[in-house]
């Protein structure tokens, strides 16, 4: 496999290009790796069991682990999870950001990518926003490490040498700062329970949830 490796640009005509070509490679059932908020991501078509197949083996993961995924937006996220009144207040607030909600999967999204609750984030970096809507649909959207190493990769050197000839396309955005991933909480509990701490305090989540109750 030869990787196209196309720089992110600021204009927005330019932009357009790189993203027409990740979106491409998403609906032919590839493998992207793309700048987040907080690192390099990896990811494909979370609808497509043979796209998701190829992350698991990239990532040298069992099938029984499960992908968080990426929507654009809040409708696109009820499209795909089922949302408690707790999760939409904490989305309606929270999101875009550096938030991530474990809800019920609905579906249609295959039991391969997780078989009963699902993690959503909408992410707050407007590129990632836009290849999610420009190919309409979730995508995986997965800390960019590998089978050699579980540590998430800012600098694009090393990006570039842990992925080339492996993925379909890279999206250089050059070097990363290192920030902490998102809070991740599972909204499928009552009360809800924090997975993990992140960007976002969660004592102040879920202090914003004893305030809504």
């Amino acid at each position: 496999m030869k990787t196209r490796i196309v720089k992110l640009e600021s204009k927005m005509e330019k932009m357009g290009k790189a993203v027409d070509l990740i979106v491409k490679a998403i609906h032919n059932k590839g493998v992207v790796v793309f700048p987040t908020e907080s690192s390099y991501g990896i990811g494909c078509d979370a609808t497509n069991e043979e796209a998701l197949r190829k992350v698991f083996e990239l990532k040298g993961r069992g099938e029984q682990k499960s992908f968080p995924i990426l929507v654009s937006d809040k409708r696109m996220a009820k499209e795909y999870g089922e949302f408690s009144q707790e999760g939409e207040f904490l989305m309606e607030k929270y999101m875009p950001g550096p938030l991530t909600l474990v809800v019920n999967k609905k579906n249609n999204l295959p039991d391969l990518l997780s078989k009963e609750g699902i993690a959503i984030r909408i992410p707050s970096r407007e590129v990632c926003r836009i290849i999610v809507q420009e190919a309409g649909l979730p995508l995986v959207g997965t800390s960019a490490t590998t089978t050699e190493s579980d540590q998430p990769l800012y600098k694009i050197i090393d990006v570039i040498e842990a992925f080339r000839d492996k993925v379909d396309v890279i999206l250089d955005a050059g070097d990363l700062p290192p920030l902490h991933p998102s809070t991740v909480i599972d909204v499928r509990t009552n009360p809800p329970k924090v997975l993990r701490d992140g960007q976002l305090a969660s004592k102040d989540l879920l202090r914003d949830l004893e305030k809504f109750k």
